[in-house]
């Protein structure tokens, strides 16, 4: 890929896009982390489900801008819980935007709704996410057919890596 060569981060981005980018992070966090033992292995693949979740949810909100970052918020979400390792002191080593290093920390910002949403659904907390997505314009019954997209794709990450 790239004719004369890739120079930069940035054009290894342009150059295979987003969406493949996303799929070699996901896999990647489940080839390092997942061989670690079963529970590792799951924890990884809420994670990879978390960060398609945050990104269709984005999406379906008409943010598609946001999306990558939704993506990154959710993937990165359960880093502390993998590493062992607070959030706050995983992210000192990390470079990463206010609103993603908010959303991860707080769950606050633009970027920390969706992955609200996603962390109510999965604790059943089924009238919380209900108002998170209608405080996100997502309708509250696209909830479901989203979450069983999330879980098919990241499947299919896991199947691949």
């Amino acid at each position: 890929m790239g004719g004369r060569g890739i120079t930069s981060i940035p054009h290894a981005v342009r150059l295979v896009g987003r969406q493949t980018l996303h799929r070699w992070l996901a896999v990647i966090l489940v080839a390092s982390l997942g061989r670690k033992g079963d529970v590792t292995h799951e924890i990884a693949l809420t994670a990879i489900t978390r960060a398609r979740m945050c990104e269709l949810l984005t999406t379906n909100a008409n943010n598609s801008r946001a999306a990558g970052s939704a993506f990154i918020v959710g993937l990165l979400s359960l880093l502390d819980v993998l590493l062992e390792v607070p959030m706050d002191k995983i992210l000192a080593h990390i470079e990463l935007s206010d609103e993603v290093r908010s959303a991860l920390l707080k769950r606050g910002g633009p970027l920390g709704a969706p992955l609200q949403l996603v962390e109510s659904y999965e604790r059943a907390e089924w009238d919380t996410a209900k108002g998170l997505a209608t405080d996100s314009d997502v309708a509250d019954e696209m909830l479901p057919n989203l979450y069983i997209n999330a879980l098919h794709w990241a499947a299919e990450q896991v199947a691949a890596a």
